[in-house]
This record gives C-alpha cells, structure tokens and sequence, in this order.
C-alpha cells in the first residue's frame, strides 16, 4: 500500500481576464492560497459480473461395468480428474444380493441336472436290461421252436 502525497505550498500569482473580451489584463498583485490534499492509495478488489456461457473443451461420457445405486461422489462438477482418480463409488448391496441369487439359482439347476442324469442312467440300464430280457426270452423261444 502506498501513500500518495499531493502537497502544493505557497502563494501563487494569476493574471486577472477581462470577462468581457477574454483577454488578460496582467498579474494580480492579490496573491491567493493553494489548498493542499493528503490522499492515500488503497488496494480495492474489484469484482467484474459478466453474462455468458462456458463451454468444455471435451466432453467424456463415464459408463460403468455394472448398474447400481452411487454411493458417495469425490469430485465436484468441473474437476480435472488423473486417470485412476476414483470419482465414486456405487452401492452394491443390490448387485451383491442378485450375484448370490443368480449362484443359488445355478446350483440348483446343476442339482437338478445331475439327478435327471442319474434318472436317464437309471432309465437306460433299465431299458437295456429289458431289450437283454427280451432277447433272451426270443433265444429260448427259438430254441425249443428248432429241432434238435
């Protein structure tokens, strides 16, 4: 901050003007006082309010892997972000759960897998033991049907 001083000291000498023609008429030999002023140079902060519109110079389009309920948000609106800057985080409780239902569903289904396999198997070997059976009684049939 500085300090501006203005100092005029001292008599000074005028000439006088005929008001009617605008011409000087030659010193005054009245001498007059000067007023002198102190001023001091404040540092002001000047605040300029403008209308407009910012544009981004890019926009980038932020898509997770996943759907889900944000958690919390890091960054605020028109933050540079680094790469790997986490800007925030999602509830997974939702996703979690259908994960554990999706898995309890899928073990079911494998269950029920295995036992229709056991079921075919069991199915097979009697059909095939039956085909056997059937085979064998057409033998004995031929058998006493042929002459010995």
């Amino acid at each position: 901050m500085g300090i501006l001083i203005w100092l005029c000291v001292g008599f000074f000498f005028h000439k006088q003007i005929d008001i009617l023609s605008l011409q000087p008429t030659g010193l005054s030999e009245k001498p007059f006082i000067v007023d002198t002023a102190v001023s001091k140079a404040e540092k002001k902060e000047i605040i300029i309010t403008i209308d407009g519109i910012t544009k981004p110079d890019r926009i980038l389009e932020i898509v997770s892997k996943t759907s889900g309920t944000i958690e919390k948000i890091y960054v605020k609106k028109g933050t540079i972000a680094e790469k790997s800057t986490v800007l925030a985080t999602m509830d997974m409780r939702t996703s979690l759960m259908e994960l554990k239902e999706a898995t309890t569903s899928l073990r079911a289904k494998e269950l029920q897998c295995q036992i229709q396999q056991q079921l075919l198997s069991e199915v097979f070997l009697k059909v095939s033991l039956a085909r056997a059976q059937v085979d064998l009684d057409e033998a004995k049939v031929k058998r006493r049907k042929s002459p010995p």
